[in-house]
């Protein structure tokens, strides 16, 4: 006999699945955003290694100098994970949902609000990864070397 109490714990059930199933591209997802992220910086600090060495001898702090590659990585990063969240949340999962299981989900607000939670805690481990890699580079800036004609 099926009890409203087992209907709702089989549903749950689902969605822990289906949660999977989401942390698994928003793992992907993440891997590729975290590649895209890594490449920019360090590209940006190849193509800044002359103005940075101009900053740091006219004295400017490599705090400074790391401040000015977090804010832009923070502001695209919180930007891009709230379009990301809306068109995922309200467009493409519903549908995703609709055509692979044949149904809507049920307590679709608590799965999301656990995917968000999950995709921004994995996003939070990134950044600091990113901003720790992006110290250490910017910690092994020698002025002299930069400044250095180019041939």
């Amino acid at each position: 006999m099926i009890t409203p109490s087992s209907l709702v714990r089989r549903v749950e059930r689902i969605n822990r699945i289906q949660l999977i199933s989401s942390l698994f591209f928003s793992l992907i997802a993440l891997i590729v955003g975290f590649s895209i992220l890594t490449i920019y910086l360090y590209r940006d600090f190849e193509a800044r290694r002359r103005e940075l060495a101009i900053l740091l001898a006219v004295g400017a702090r490599k705090k400074q100098v790391l401040y000015s590659f977090i804010l832009p990585l923070l502001l695209i990063t919180i930007v891009s994970l709230v379009i990301g969240c809306v068109l995922s949340f309200y467009a493409v999962i519903p549908y995703y949902h609709e055509l692979v299981y044949g149904y809507t989900r049920i307590f679709a607000k608590i799965a999301y609000s656990q995917s968000f939670l999950s995709t921004v805690s994995l996003l939070f481990i990134v950044i600091i990864i990113v901003i720790l890699m992006l110290r250490r580079k910017v910690n092994k800036i020698y002025i002299m070397d930069l400044l250095r004609a180019e041939i």
